[in-house]
């Protein structure tokens, strides 16, 4: 554009001329004569076209006014009172101008000159501001006599000569068979064809355009410029030298000579591929969003948050409101859903805090009268009382979860009120146990949870217990249910029965386990083992005593005799004597310094003890023919501590006396029917015993001896524990076995402890058993029923 720079900048309106690259590139562009006058009659721009058409420098053009050019014939008035109108009614007008010209001055030219006599058509524009006034006005100059200068194909020549090299708008010329005649630079860049190409050949189109229908559409649009229409932002798709495709907008209009006649078309293009992909992959954008929107497989919805009118829905949303999109738009209220409106209120009370809620829970009831309930998240815009969220339906999960809870509290009671121990163990850890695991095993809940299992199983049972534990993981056949012992906090070893199931804790595998206390279970299949092994040992013993009573009794009764016959008190003696000339006092004299008498005794004595034996070991075979009265069994203990207490024997290397008695005898104790002496002999053997074990204690150790005396049930409990060094359990088990004893030989007989049980079982029908282990001392449990006595018949 030709204008001057020190005008640009003393006008305002130049400024904003200057600002529309557009317009100035539609007037530059122009084969019209343009100039660009402001409302003071500057002339502050012209284009290409009116310095080549009249051969003017564009300097004295822009220091001009509207006196730029005048009619010879017309009043300066005149001419004016067009521009006068123009810019009093804001509308275009036209006028002509004859003979002259006009008068041109300047420095430039030398002097005032005359131009070419013909006859001008003049067109003046008028441009508006953004407050309605007329910035400036343009005015073209069309010839209406073709001069020397103003023929049209010099001035396209020069035209061409300017755009020739332009790289971003495409031009092309085309005659009236639509050749090609001109091709510009930015439509070789553009479509890879160059100008000799694409001037003067057909073929250019069917390149361009290879889709022959498609070709024929373009070339017919484009001939239909011919018959005065014009295209204006026409897009068509090109295939380019290199296989691409691009979107050409077009602008094309008709060129026509002094006569009017259309002697071909000129054509404007811009490259808006990138647009025009940026708009497909918009609409793709848009499409798959809706697609997604309409297809979700949860509702989508926007409402209002005044009253919750819905304003859009997905297809999922109208489902799960079992009605028709048309009947929910607009016309459906959230507020006339919920059951209770203070959930509403929540509601909008954490979108106006938080700007958005999550999994908000809600009971609503549909309009068909259906009661549902629903999880909504919804994001806030309070500025335009909108808000958008998702909706899904939970009624069965939430029915699910609460038949679920149901069904957990009544197996979490069911658990929880078990009488036997129930555990989940994982990682080699507790973690679930119900209170009866926690009252076997004596441990706190923090405790028990930070227990390693291998600790609470008693160490010889451990190799046992992971075998099976192997075993069951490798899917052999592994037992149901099988005993080992544990170990409580305290140190107590119990039995008991464990149940094994494999189970998922929290999406990991762990073993759910059953335990059952069977201690007391496995004291009596003990005791009844050892009962059973007694009574055949009895048997055994009482046929020996049988036996063996014969040989002793003619044994004793002969030593007897032997004494009877060598004392010298009997007559019969006396005459034996004389008769064989024996002196029974001499006699007497060798049998003491021979000790012969003393041997006798010792046999006599020795006989009397295997006589005593053997009548203790009958008593296996045979009831007690004692008889059972009611007994104060405080009174029987304090007889026999009495006895005890006396009982010092250095050979036996115990002293009642250096023992510590602690008596926790129940005061109402009731009278229990038993035979005193037998159960007074089962307290002596029990005592002795606890006092032999003691004795192998340090000095400095305190020796302790507990007797317990209390109901249990329809029984009484005894119980006599000593601090002792207890029993391993090989030696437990065979305790109560006749003859069994761990005392030096000739320290014990080993019956004492066999007599006692079956006094107790056999002749009382009560239970005795012991409970030992190393370190912790012994203790015995005695249990006699209390039963009416019977009167003697």
């Amino acid at each position: 554009m030709k204008n001057s720079n020190q005008k640009q900048k003393n006008s305002a309106v130049g400024r904003v001329v200057a600002e529309s690259g557009f317009l100035f590139q539609m007037i530059e562009n122009s084969l019209v004569a343009t100039c660009i006058f402001d409302q003071a009659g500057e002339c502050i721009a012209v284009n290409s076209a009116f310095c080549d058409i009249f051969a003017i420098n564009e300097n004295i053009l822009t220091s001009s006014g509207y006196n730029l050019f005048h009619d010879k014939k017309l009043t300066d008035g005149e001419v004016f009172s067009d521009i006068k109108e123009i810019l009093r009614y804001k509308k275009t007008r036209e006028w002509y101008m004859q003979e002259a010209f006009g008068v041109i001055g300047g420095a430039a030219t030398g002097g005032p000159q005359m131009i070419s006599p013909g006859k001008l058509k003049v067109s003046g524009i008028p441009i508006l501001d953004e407050q309605g006034e007329v910035a400036f006005i343009v005015i073209q100059y069309q010839p209406v006599m073709v001069p020397k200068f103003t023929d049209e194909y010099q001035r396209l020549h020069q035209f061409r000569d300017t755009i020739r090299g332009v790289s971003n708008v495409w031009v092309n010329q085309t005659d009236e068979e639509t050749n090609i005649t001109f091709w510009n630079k930015a439509a070789e860049l553009i479509s890879g064809y160059s100008g000799e190409e694409a001037i003067g050949h057909r073929d250019i189109w069917t390149w361009l355009y290879p889709d022959e229908l498609y070709r024929l559409q373009i070339i017919e649009k484009i001939k239909s410029v011919f018959r005065g229409d014009e295209l204006k932002d026409f897009e068509s798709s090109i295939t380019c030298r290199d296989g691409t495709i691009k979107t050409i907008s077009w602008y094309t209009r008709s060129l026509k000579d002094s006569r009017g006649k259309s002697t071909g078309l000129i054509s404007f293009g811009l490259d808006i591929s990138n647009r025009k992909q940026a708009e497909d992959e918009l609409k793709e954008q848009e499409e798959r969003y809706k697609s997604f929107y309409n297809n979700a497989l949860v509702g989508l919805f926007s409402s209002r948050i005044s009253d919750g009118t819905f304003l859009e829905i997905n297809t999922k949303a109208a489902q799960l409101l079992e009605l028709p999109r048309d009947k929910i738009v607009g016309k459906l209220r959230t507020l006339d859903l919920y059951r209770n409106p203070k959930q509403r209120q929540k509601l909008v009370e954490a979108l106006e805090k938080h700007g958005k809620a999550h999994s908000f829970e809600t009971d609503m009831i549909l309009p068909n009268g259906k009661e549902v309930i629903f999880e909504i998240s919804v994001k806030a815009y309070p500025e335009s009382d909108y808000m958008e969220g998702a909706v899904i339906d939970i009624t069965e999960k939430m029915q699910a979860e609460n038949a679920l809870r149901e069904s957990e509290e009544k197996y979490r009671n069911v658990v929880q009120n078990a009488q036997e121990a129930i555990c989940v163990i994982q990682d080699g850890f507790f973690r679930y146990f119900n209170p009866q695991a926690l009252k076997l095993f004596g441990y706190t809940n923090d405790e028990l949870s930070k227990l390693p299992i291998e600790e609470s199983i008693y160490l010889p049972d451990r190799g046992m217990v992971a075998e099976h534990r192997i075993l069951r993981e490798k899917g052999g056949d592994a037992l149901d249910v099988y005993s080992h012992r544990i170990v409580t906090k305290k140190g107590v070893i119990r039995w008991v029965d464990i149940k094994p199931v494999t189970i998922s804790w929290n999406r990991k595998d762990a073993i759910l386990v059953f335990l059952t206390d069977v201690t007391e279970r496995k004291r009596s299949e003990a005791l009844m083992i050892q009962t059973e092994k007694i009574m055949s040992i009895g048997g055994l013993a009482a046929g020996m005593a049988h036996e063996l009573n014969n040989p002793i009794g003619g044994m004793l009764m002969g030593v007897q005799n032997v004494m009877r016959r060598l004392s010298q008190d009997l007559a019969p003696n006396q005459t034996a004597a004389v008769k064989a000339g024996i002196d029974l006092n001499n006699l007497q004299v060798y049998l003491e310094n021979r000790k012969i008498l003393s041997f006798l005794q010792g046999i006599q004595e020795a006989g009397k003890k295997a006589s005593k034996i053997i009548t203790s070991m009958l008593q296996f075979s045979r009831k007690s023919e004692s008889q059972k009265k009611p007994a104060n069994l405080s009174n029987l203990v304090d007889s026999v501590l009495d006895l005890v207490n006396k009982d010092f024997d250095l050979n036996k290397g115990y002293d009642f006396r250096m023992i510590n008695i602690t008596k926790e005898i129940d005061p109402d104790l009731p009278l229990v029917p038993c035979s005193e002496t037998e159960i007074e002999q089962v307290f002596l053997n029990l005592f002795r015993n606890a006092a032999q074990a003691m004795n192998q204690m340090k000095p400095e150790e305190s020796q302790r001896i507990i007797i317990r005396i209390a109901m249990e049930a329809n029984q009484v409990r005894i119980e006599i524990e000593d601090n002792g060094p207890g029993m391993e359990e090989p030696v437990r088990k065979r305790i109560f076995e006749p003859f069994f004893t761990t005392k030096p030989t000739g320290k014990g007989t080993g019956i004492g402890l066999s007599v006692s049980y079956m006094i107790i079982t056999g002749f009382h029908n009560g239970t005795m058993e012991v409970d030992s282990s190393p370190g912790r001392g012994t203790r015995f449990i005695i249990r006699l029923p209390i039963i009416p006595v019977k009167p003697e018949s």
